[in-house]
């Protein structure tokens, strides 16, 4: 027994001991890659939906900023209009809202007839709107009665491509919308003054992109009495 004394213990648990005193072994490697290797490829995937997540905050927050210029605008415009005869023109109730709007196209007015009829007779769409655009034109819900041919009337542009220095976007249609008090007559001889929707839609996409998924925003317009 004491010549044993100097030979090494070679039981499997003082070998086994031995071995995780050692290091790891291959397959603890290769399994450690592994949970690595997935969890790196989970961060990296959170990357390109967060890059489309800050351009598509990017881009609504264009949108809201240039309908709230727009129907702010009209707004601080048509507090100055006493006169109910005036109010009751829609003609020159739009003419005194859009005063300063710096933007394309005012000039050009299409009534909701109009977008109907290029709907459904033309592939071309009608003026400066597509086919497509026309289209979706004539589904904004109406409230009005379709005896007043141009109490809805649009306003806006399309441009075949995106010009990144224009604050303006690309592609808007702005939908004018005349609510008669029509119980009380209509026009300058109305009891009850007009009410006035206004709903804008932009997309900050050149054309053929339409306002499909873009968000609508819209403002009613009352009239006040200044004595």
């Amino acid at each position: 027994m004491n010549g044993m004394k100097g030979h090494p213990d070679t039981t499997p648990r003082v070998a086994a001991r031995r071995r995780r005193e050692g290091g790891f072994s291959l397959v603890e490697v290769a399994l450690a890659l592994m949970v690595a290797a997935g969890g790196m490829v989970a961060v990296f995937q959170l990357f390109p939906a967060s890059m489309r997540q800050g351009v598509s905050s990017r881009t609504d927050m264009k949108g809201a900023l240039f309908a709230s210029t727009v129907l702010e605008t009209i707004a601080g415009n048509v507090r100055q209009i006493d006169d109910i005869q005036v109010w009751n023109d829609p003609q020159k109730w739009w003419e005194i809202a859009r005063t300063g709007l710096d933007v394309p196209s005012w000039n050009e007015r299409y009534t909701a007839a109009q977008f109907r009829d290029a709907a459904k007779n033309s592939d071309t769409g009608l003026g400066e709107f597509s086919a497509a655009t026309t289209d979706v034109a004539i589904r904004y819900p109406a409230s009005v009665d379709a005896f007043y041919k141009d109490a809805v009337l649009y306003f806006g542009r399309e441009e075949p491509e995106v010009d990144t220095s224009d604050p303006i976007p690309p592609q808007y249609l702005i939908r004018l919308e005349t609510i008669r008090r029509n119980a009380y007559g209509v026009g300058g001889s109305a009891r009850m003054p007009n009410r006035y929707l206004v709903t804008l839609v932009s997309s900050p996409k050149a054309q053929p992109q339409i306002f499909v998924h873009e968000q609508v925003y819209s403002q009613e317009y009352y009239f006040v009495h200044r004595p």
